[in-house]
């Protein structure tokens, strides 16, 4: 939703968009890699 909304602006704000845009994913796989993380701890316990 994100990403279409960056293709129908243009310049500063579209770079500012698609940099949120990319914060986003980035904090997805991080919350992702902490859950499975967790999951493997618990497994072990």
């Amino acid at each position: 939703m994100t990403t279409d909304l960056a293709f129908e602006l243009e310049g500063a704000y579209r770079h500012k968009l698609l940099a949120t845009q990319q914060l986003i994913v980035l904090g997805e796989l991080l919350v992702e890699r902490v859950l499975v993380l967790t999951q493997d701890t618990q497994t072990f316990q």
